[in-house]
């Protein structure tokens, strides 16, 4: 699942002696053209009001403009320097244009200025949790909560760390925390079902995303998770009915057509399978998954030389791709092509070498060469390492 928490751009108030009309279009955040035109209207008469820098600049921000955005705030600070709103939105800015180093020395500027900024601590410790530095970014979020107790921010991401640690107790603790304080705040039903997931409480996984929904039927993240839960479940009917509702929200979203790719595959329906994982490349043509699971597909089809070319293309995105390089070498094992077979299972067995098929079939390249005694020594540690999925 992927993190979709955003840090949040405080957008302030703008004072002077301009026109009503005006200034309530520079500060609203609707129609971020007019709140460009009209902070740059203002800004004509009030060159040196740093509120309107802020103003506009985060604008910017809004519109995905970051350079932009960052000029503006950068004057913004210029002009006032003690401006804790200018420091944290420049950060902010920094944060999406992924210059973590600025942003970490922008929030703590404005943490210096304000050490009770519970979002600046916040978004300080969003920044060190992406490099990734659990441990400061825990400390950061406990500061912001002991600054406001009511924080939703930092209950959620302080949960996010935590399950990224592998503490899931105490994710799902801050995760019910937040529910106390908004049952209808969608993400934390998102996060909490991820805990959940890899607690292997499938059940309440699906329960909670079942909520997210509820509260934010608009948004496909919440179909694609759950669809890959009933995937996991081997209800391939309800996954794909969620993959095809995410599909309809998102027709490009490369994820939903990879999950449903899997599923029709699961399935045995090989041909859905190819449609969803082309279309998948058509979108990102450096996407291995998606290369790999047309091969499977194809080789299930017994187009062999399409299966061989998609295995060879999922290699070259990926040199470690250890199912792609397995496959390879069991589809040139077939052709007779035992050289580059026997380099191709040599690989996959360093590149995961705790998968017994990666063993197994080596051990069949080995068979193929003579060479009996590889071949038992790798049937045997196949065996040890899984007795149930081992061919003889």
């Amino acid at each position: 699942m992927l993190n979709r928490f955003a840090l949040a751009v405080l957008l302030v108030a703008v004072s002077g002696g301009a026109q009503a009309g005006t200034l309530e279009d520079c500060k609203q955040g609707t129609d971020l053209d007019l709140a460009v035109k009209a902070c740059t209207k203002l800004l004509r008469d009030s060159s040196k009001d740093a509120t309107l820098y802020i103003a506009r600049g985060n604008a910017f921000a809004d519109k995905k403009d970051y350079a932009l955005a960052i000029t503006d705030l950068s004057k913004a600070i210029e002009l006032d320097a003690g401006s804790v709103a200018a420091l944290n939105d420049r950060g902010s800015a920094y944060w999406h244009n992924n210059d973590d180093d600025k942003a970490l020395a922008d929030f703590s500027k404005a943490i210096e200025l304000d050490p009770k900024s519970a979002l600046s601590l916040t978004n300080r410790g969003l920044t060190y949790a992406r490099k990734p530095d659990y441990a400061k970014a825990i400390d950061d979020y406990n500061s912001a909560i002991a600054a406001n107790i009511k924080y939703i921010d930092a209950y959620l991401n302080r949960g996010i760390a935590y399950e990224n640690r592998g503490e899931h107790d105490l994710a799902i603790k801050d995760y019910d925390k937040v529910v106390s304080l908004d049952s209808h705040y969608s993400n934390v039903y998102f996060h909490r079902a991820r805990t959940y997931e890899n607690q292997g409480d499938l059940d309440r996984a699906i329960e909670d995303l079942d909520k997210a929904i509820e509260e934010d039927a608009a948004d496909e993240d919440g179909y694609v998770s759950r669809g890959q839960i009933y995937a996991k479940k081997k209800n391939y009917i309800r996954a794909i009915a969620d993959f095809r509702r995410a599909l309809d929200l998102s027709p490009n979203s490369v994820v939903a057509l990879l999950s449903r790719g899997d599923a029709f595959l699961s399935m045995d329906r090989f041909d859905a399978a190819i449609a969803d994982y082309s279309k998948a490349i058509s979108l990102d043509a450096r996407n291995g998954g998606a290369y790999r699971g047309r091969a499977v597909a194809f080789s299930n089809l017994e187009i062999d030389q399409r299966a061989l070319a998609d295995y060879s293309k999922a290699i070259e995105i990926d040199a470690n791709d250890a199912d792609s390089l397995n496959n390879r070498a069991l589809i040139l094992l077939k052709d007779g092509k035992i050289a580059p077979a026997l380099a191709d299972a040599e690989r996959a067995v360093v590149a995961d070498g705790k998968d017994s098929r990666k063993l197994d079939t080596r051990a069949q390249v080995y068979e193929a060469l003579g060479r009996k005694d590889d071949a038992i020594a790798d049937y045997r540690r196949a065996l040890k390492l899984n007795p149930n999925e081992v061919s003889s």
